[in-house]
């Protein structure tokens, strides 16, 4: 009897160490300003990585937070936040993703596409902050300025191919 409550015992433990990891927590930073700490997973060398993010209000804000990032996560919509802009991206797409698995002339080509109609108006904006109705507004403009339908599929093409691959985990970022 002794050693069934011992074999259980474990079990019972890691199951709800493994419950407050995969929860996260939220831990008091001051008056009205909470951290919520999500555990991520450990990198190549063992070392832990945590998702850590400053939330200002009461705790219930940090709670909400935490419950919507974990949702997030478990339906596989989270997108952490990263500096890297849109230029910056399909720099390193050019790079990892393009060259070497096309023609020299068409690398060129996206280049060029990208360089003429994307980099000056959405270039510049956080991946994490670039939304559908910015490219609708990017393809309605170049349909102002009078371009062809052709040139705006295949910049179209070009951007969706490059993000495709961004959302695919297909280039480090």
């Amino acid at each position: 009897m002794l050693e069934q409550l011992r074999e259980k015992a474990p079990g019972a433990s890691e199951s709800k160490a493994k419950r407050k990891s995969d929860a996260g927590q939220i831990i008091a930073r001051g008056k009205r300003k909470w951290l919520v700490r999500i555990y991520r997973g450990a990198d190549a060398s063992g070392k832990r990585i945590y998702l850590n993010t400053t939330i200002k209000g009461n705790k219930k804000a940090a709670q909400d937070y935490l419950s919507r990032t974990l949702t997030a996560i478990s339906n596989g919509t989270f997108v952490e936040r990263s500096s890297l802009t849109l230029n910056e991206y399909l720099e390193k797409w050019y790079e990892e993703a393009v060259t070497g698995k096309v023609r020299t002339r068409t690398l060129e080509d996206y280049q060029s596409l990208m360089e003429r109609y994307v980099t000056d108006g959405l270039g510049k904006k956080r991946l994490t902050d670039l939304r559908p109705l910015d490219i609708s507004a990017l393809y309605s403009g170049m349909e102002q300025q009078g371009l062809s339908a052709r040139t705006i599929r295949d910049t179209g093409t070009v951007l969706s191919a490059a993000l495709n691959k961004l959302v695919a985990g297909g280039c480090s970022h």
